[in-house]
Protein backbone atom coordinates (compact mmCIF):
# COMPACT_ATOMS: atom_id res chain seq x y z
CA UNK A 1 0.00 0.00 0.00
CA UNK A 2 2.99 2.44 0.95
CA UNK A 3 4.20 1.81 -2.37
CA UNK A 4 0.86 2.51 -4.43
CA UNK A 5 0.78 5.97 -2.49
CA UNK A 6 4.32 6.89 -3.18
CA UNK A 7 3.96 5.96 -7.33
CA UNK A 8 0.78 7.88 -6.86
CA UNK A 9 2.31 11.08 -5.63
CA UNK A 10 5.78 10.73 -7.81
CA UNK A 11 3.03 10.91 -11.36
CA UNK A 12 0.99 13.73 -9.97
CA UNK A 13 3.97 15.58 -9.01
CA UNK A 14 5.56 14.78 -12.88
CA UNK A 15 2.11 15.99 -14.07
CA UNK A 16 1.79 19.12 -12.15
CA UNK A 17 5.61 19.77 -13.11
CA UNK A 18 4.82 19.42 -16.78
CA UNK A 19 1.80 21.25 -16.80
CA UNK A 20 3.90 24.15 -15.25
CA UNK A 21 6.42 23.55 -18.18
CA UNK A 22 3.67 23.54 -20.35
CA UNK A 23 2.20 26.85 -18.84
CA UNK A 24 5.20 28.31 -18.87
CA UNK A 25 6.31 27.84 -22.79
CA UNK A 26 2.57 28.88 -23.31
CA UNK A 27 2.93 32.31 -21.67
CA UNK A 28 5.84 32.83 -22.94
CA UNK A 29 5.02 32.91 -25.99
CA UNK A 30 2.16 34.86 -25.12
CA UNK A 31 4.61 37.56 -23.87
CA UNK A 32 7.43 37.02 -26.58
CA UNK A 33 4.07 37.62 -29.57
CA UNK A 34 2.63 40.75 -27.66
CA UNK A 35 6.36 41.84 -27.05
CA UNK A 36 7.24 41.36 -30.71
CA UNK A 37 3.47 42.92 -32.36
CA UNK A 38 4.52 46.15 -30.07
CA UNK A 39 8.49 46.77 -31.36
CA UNK A 40 7.38 45.47 -35.32
CA UNK A 41 3.99 47.92 -35.61
CA UNK A 42 2.71 47.66 -38.70
CA UNK A 43 1.84 51.21 -39.82
CA UNK A 44 -1.47 51.65 -40.82
CA UNK A 45 -2.78 53.97 -43.30
CA UNK A 46 -6.30 55.32 -41.74
CA UNK A 47 -5.58 58.24 -39.24
CA UNK A 48 -6.38 57.47 -35.18
CA UNK A 49 -9.26 59.68 -35.33
CA UNK A 50 -11.72 60.90 -37.63
CA UNK A 51 -12.06 63.97 -39.26
CA UNK A 52 -15.39 64.41 -37.16
CA UNK A 53 -13.73 63.21 -34.07
CA UNK A 54 -10.61 66.01 -34.65
CA UNK A 55 -13.29 68.69 -35.23
CA UNK A 56 -14.72 67.88 -31.75
CA UNK A 57 -11.36 68.18 -30.19
CA UNK A 58 -10.68 71.24 -32.17
CA UNK A 59 -13.84 72.58 -31.03
CA UNK A 60 -13.47 71.72 -27.18
CA UNK A 61 -10.23 73.10 -26.71
CA UNK A 62 -11.26 76.34 -28.37
CA UNK A 63 -13.96 76.52 -26.04
CA UNK A 64 -12.35 75.70 -23.20
CA UNK A 65 -9.68 78.35 -24.20
CA UNK A 66 -12.37 80.86 -24.67
CA UNK A 67 -13.90 80.36 -21.18
CA UNK A 68 -10.66 80.27 -19.75
CA UNK A 69 -10.14 83.73 -21.05
CA UNK A 70 -7.11 82.51 -23.29
CA UNK A 71 -6.18 83.53 -26.29
CA UNK A 72 -7.56 81.23 -29.45
CA UNK A 73 -4.33 79.21 -30.90
CA UNK A 74 -4.42 79.81 -34.56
Amino acid sequence: MDTFIIVTIAVLALFAILGAGVMYAYFAGMAAKRAAQWVFQEPTLEPAMSKRELDEIDDLIRSSRKTAGLPPIN
